[in-house]
């Protein structure tokens, strides 16, 4: 028998899922507020599509009230640094095997000298500490 002031074990089941309840609708309400980069990502597509519509908007304009031959020498011109840019990459493809073979080479011959590289790297070092002890004393 349970007194008046007693809840009975199904009232108390009751309440712990009521609380339960309450508790993961406040912890979703908090999650969305605390999810940061997730508003921001939002923001920025919303931005980012207003930003491409006005493009749109005023490439329209543009080439609306832009003359025709004005436009032909835009796509003239557009063509002659597509040229270009296509051959300073071959240009840069045809010198880089050269470049990488240079610093394979000298890799290999600062691993080959270990001993006097390192010497003279200690040498500099001991070298720039007695100039800043000598600067700071007068």
């Amino acid at each position: 028998m349970t007194s008046d002031k007693s809840p009975t074990t199904d009232e108390l089941r009751e309440r712990v899922e009521a609380t339960r309840e309450e508790l993961g609708r406040t912890v979703a309400a908090l999650t969305a507020k605390t999810d940061v980069k997730g508003r921001l990502m939002d923001r920025a597509g919303k931005a980012g599509a207003k930003a491409h519509g006005a493009a749109s908007r005023i490439g329209e304009l543009v080439r609306e009230k832009t003359p025709e031959p004005a436009r032909d020498k835009a796509v003239k011109a557009v063509g002659r640094m597509r040229l270009r840019a296509v051959h300073a990459g071959r240009l840069a493809r045809a010198k880089a095997p050269a470049a990488r073979a240079r610093a394979g080479r000298g890799a290999q011959a600062a691993r080959a000298h270990r001993a006097p590289l390192l010497g003279a790297g200690a040498a500099m070092g001991v070298l720039l500490l007695v100039r800043r002890a000598r600067r700071r004393r007068g």
